[in-house]
């Protein structure tokens, strides 16, 4: 049997929810954590805390991780968990990573093309995304305008400070003082990424 990720909840809808956000992880849900705690195959335990209150006591005698699921009225509303859930994840070469995290408040999923600030979720064109992409591989470094217009086959600067700008507005706390799309007049444009997330993989 392939490794997988239990997912302890009786609200079928928020499992749902998991599988699609996770589509890459082998998810399995059970109404019990016995068995998973005896399986080697299980990697790690996710908790719905409004179902299971009781399971703190036996996390700990568990060697298996067991990570709480933040969310309200069982549905997860918040970036934090699911950044910390990649955290996790990331411990394991078996488990597939997606998110790659721009800063404290913005994170981009690879998989779904679309940007997650704080509790909203911005779709990204086709444009949008192979720019981003594209700068995400050269973190902090810059790229000149005419490498810009190469790579992504645009034939006006104009189209690509269009693209620019409304990428701006998915990823920028003010897009008037732009700290993660930054342009220098003599170097170009650069996606300024802190150190403290590098540790985030990206796949």
């Amino acid at each position: 049997m392939s490794q997988y990720i239990s997912v302890l909840t009786t609200n079928t809808n928020l499992f749902k929810l998991l599988e699609t956000f996770y589509s890459k992880l082998n998810l399995k849900l059970i109404f019990e954590i016995e068995s998973s705690l005896e399986d080697k195959d299980c990697l790690l335990l996710l908790w719905d805390y409004t179902c299971f209150k009781d399971l703190f006591n036996i996390s700990h005698c568990n060697s298996k991780p067991v990570i709480l699921l933040n969310n309200s009225d069982n549905i997860i509303t918040t970036c934090t968990s699911l950044i910390n859930l990649h955290a996790v994840f990331n411990n394991y070469p078996t488990v597939n990573r997606d998110f790659y995290r721009l800063n404290n408040n913005v994170v981009f999923s690879i998989e779904k093309h679309c940007i997650i600030a704080g509790n909203t979720t911005y779709m990204l064109t086709n444009l949008e995304f192979r720019l981003l992409y594209y700068l995400l591989k050269l973190e902090n470094k810059f790229v000149s305008t005419e490498t810009l217009l190469e790579k992504l086959d645009l034939f006006s600067p104009s189209s690509l400070y269009v693209c620019i700008k409304k990428l701006r507005e998915k990823i920028e706390i003010n897009v008037q003082t732009p700290t993660l799309l930054i342009y220098h007049k003599n170097k170009g444009y650069c996606l300024k990424i802190d150190n403290i997330n590098k540790n985030l993989v990206y796949s």
